[in-house]
């Protein structure tokens, strides 16, 4: 079954799977992070109303469970480092400085339906090199990702907007214990617009997955790409519904979210998708990566041409 109508551009894959529909869907909640968690599947969400707190919904096919963070932050990532029980959630930005919280696994599973979790530890971080500098301007975490030992976070900020809205990707090492070190070790330049990020390793090969979103009425862009001697060659593109969030792997496929279905949203969005959809890597690799895709303003082009990016 095609997850996508024909009308969303060179989009191949032909066995997709809908994990489950968003339990807060039509909700004042925002989906939009996504990662494995176990065997099963953790969703953050915020509430646009900036009432309640951020929320963590740990699901399987068939049961649920929605527990309270403590805090109200954006939630835009979350991702688990299974070495350590870590799972780390992007935290708000506060003038300079921005958080990342980390919760422990086992007490995530312990936990009972609608109880709080508490971070065991919050991390500040900007667009210095180091996570407790106060210097740089406002930066807050807009995307992460683990692989391997390593958690990787992207930045929206004054810097990425001065240069034509590209963000910074910069890479901690997570120690045994889960901390971070206060050191990143490498900064890249990840595509604009980038909502979420994964990697994924196949045949000893490293692929960068981009998420990236242009609004409510425009399709969302998935990008696969290699990143080599701080260069990031984009290999399949591939075109998607509207308001698309984070991108995490899952088991040997790539899940992802959208959150077009918030009610704060569904009304004025096109292509609204209320499910977690897993999507085969194998048939999103081949994408048209023949195209040159960029934008300019509000216009998508390919090849120099500008299409519609709604439909």
């Amino acid at each position: 079954m095609s997850l996508f109508p024909n009308k969303y551009l060179n989009y191949n894959a032909s066995k997709i799977e809908d994990f489950c529909t968003i339990p807060v869907v039509g909700t004042n909640f925002v989906p939009q992070g996504v990662c494995q968690f176990h065997d099963k599947i953790a969703l953050t969400c915020y509430d646009s109303n900036k009432i309640e707190n951020t929320i963590l919904i740990v699901c399987s096919k068939t049961s649920y469970k929605i527990l309270s963070l403590d805090d109200r932050m954006h939630g835009g990532s979350v991702c688990y480092h299974e070495e350590s029980d870590s799972l780390y959630v992007t935290g708000r930005g506060i003038g300079v400085k921005s958080f990342i919280h980390r919760y422990c696994g086992k007490n995530i599973l312990d936990a009972e339906d609608h109880s709080m979790i508490t971070a065991t530890n919050i991390y500040c971080v900007d667009e210095s090199n180091d996570l407790y500098s106060s210097s740089a301007k406002h930066s807050s975490p807009g995307f992460m990702t683990c692989y391997k030992n390593y958690l990787f976070v992207g930045n929206f900020s004054d810097y990425a907007h001065a240069h034509k809205n590209n963000g910074i990707l910069k890479k901690y090492r997570i120690a045994k214990d889960g901390s971070i070190t206060s050191k990143s070790e490498i900064i890249y330049n990840p595509y604009s617009n980038t909502q979420g990020l994964c990697i994924y390793e196949k045949d000893n090969k490293e692929y960068y997955v981009f998420s990236r979103s242009f609004g409510r009425k425009r399709n969302s862009i998935l990008n696969i790409a290699t990143y080599d001697n701080h260069h990031f060659e984009n290999i399949a593109t591939n075109v998607l519904p509207c308001m698309s969030e984070q991108v995490s792997q899952y088991n040997n496929d790539i899940v992802i979210i959208f959150e077009s279905c918030a009610d704060c949203y569904s009304k004025k969005c096109i292509g609204i998708r209320s499910e977690v959809a897993i999507l085969s890597f194998d048939e999103l690799l081949k994408g048209q990566d023949s195209f040159k895709i960029f934008c300019k303003g509000d216009k998508l082009f390919i090849d120099n041409k500008k299409i519609k990016m709604s439909f």
